[in-house]
C-alpha cells in the first residue's frame, strides 16, 4: 500500500513543532490541529516544515504513525481526542473514529495506523 498520500498548507505564525501524528481539521483557509473530541479530521500530520509551518498531511487510506493519549490495542479503531492525538474507542456517544491502529501502544507513543474518513458515532 502506497501511504504517501499527502496535501499541504500553513499557516503563518502558529508552529506545529512537535505535533507530528497528530489529527488536523479545516478552519477556513488553514489547517489546524483537531481541539475537540467531535471535530472531523482531515488527515494526520507527518511532516512540518518549520521555516514556514507547512504541513504535510496523509489522508484517509495512508498508513502512517499516529501519537496516542492512552492504551491502544492493535485492530482497535482510534477516535480523537481533545489535543488532537487519538485514544482507543469506548462506544461513547459522538466519538470520532478517525483511525486503526495497527500495532499495541501506551500513552506519549507514535503508533502506526490506517487513516480512516471520519465517522461519528451518534
Amino acid at each position: 500500500m502506497d501511504s504517501k498520500i499527502y496535501f499541504a498548507s500553513g499557516k503563518a505564525g502558529v508552529s506545529y513543532a512537535g505535533k507530528t501524528g497528530y489529527a488536523v481539521k479545516h478552519d477556513g483557509a488553514d489547517i489546524v490541529v483537531c481541539s475537540a473530541t467531535t471535530d472531523l479530521p482531515a488527515g494526520v500530520i507527518v511532516d512540518v516544515n518549520a521555516v514556514d509551518n507547512t504541513l504535510a498531511v496523509a489522508l484517509p487510506g495512508a498508513v502512517v504513525p499516529v501519537k496516542v493519549s492512552g492504551a491502544v490495542k492493535r485492530l482497535q479503531r482510534g477516535v480523537i481526542a481533545a489535543d488532537g492525538s487519538a485514544t482507543a474507542e469506548a462506544g461513547a456517544a459522538n466519538e470520532v473514529a478517525y483511525c486503526q491502529f495497527l500495532a499495541d501502544g501506551v500513552a506519549d507513543e507514535t503508533v502506526n495506523a490506517l487513516i480512516l474518513a471520519p465517522v461519528k458515532r451518534a
